[in-house]
């Protein structure tokens, strides 16, 4: 099996992964029953997840004082990692290409990229996405966060699959990094 990097994110359809303030309240604006997003199906398939501090944050404050990865390796990116210490997770200013390396040399299998938008932009810059794995839900926030901001440089991609997720109107696309 090969090693692979997977943006696995949900998204409003405009493009957005949180709100001005960033707030998720979006995300859970879904009808009930939740859709199956096939959460448990890609957390199977990593060995490590990769985010960015505000969304370690974000995480940790809505956790109840409980991680919720702690059976997956974590690396959190911040400009000083230093001014934090936690067991649960290892907080990281390498360049992104070299963590990976040194990731699947350490443990190999596939690596979460669970976001924000910067530490985004830092994998696109180097191609380090194989597969992008993206849930656009039908809330148009028309600013916030974005998914994908600007200042990378282009990726071309194959489509793999688009489908709508259950009864909702949820969509599902999902992408592979072409090999060029």
């Amino acid at each position: 099996m090969k090693n692979e990097v997977i943006l696995y994110i949900a998204a409003s359809l405009d493009g957005y992964i949180a709100s001005e303030d960033n707030k998720l309240d979006f995300l859970y604006e879904t009808p009930d029953p939740q859709p199956d997003y096939g959460f448990d199906r890609l957390y199977s398939s990593i060995n490590t997840i990769i985010m960015g501090r505000a969304t370690y944050e974000y995480i940790k404050k809505h956790s109840q004082g409980q991680w919720k990865y702690a059976a997956k390796k974590c690396y959190v990116y911040t400009r000083d990692p230093n001014r934090f210490s936690n067991n649960e997770v290892s907080f990281v200013n390498t360049p992104v290409d070299e963590l990976v390396k040194q990731i699947w040399a350490d443990r190999p299998g596939n690596i979460w990229l669970m976001g924000g938008g910067v530490i985004i932009r830092e994998f696109l810059n180097k191609n380090l996405i194989d597969l992008y794995d993206i849930y656009y839900l039908p809330t148009l926030l028309g600013n916030g966060v974005q998914l994908f901001p600007q200042g990378f440089s282009k990726v071309n991609l194959l489509l793999e699959s688009c489908s709508k997720v259950g009864d909702s109107d949820v969509l599902r696309v999902v992408y592979r990094k072409k090999n060029d």
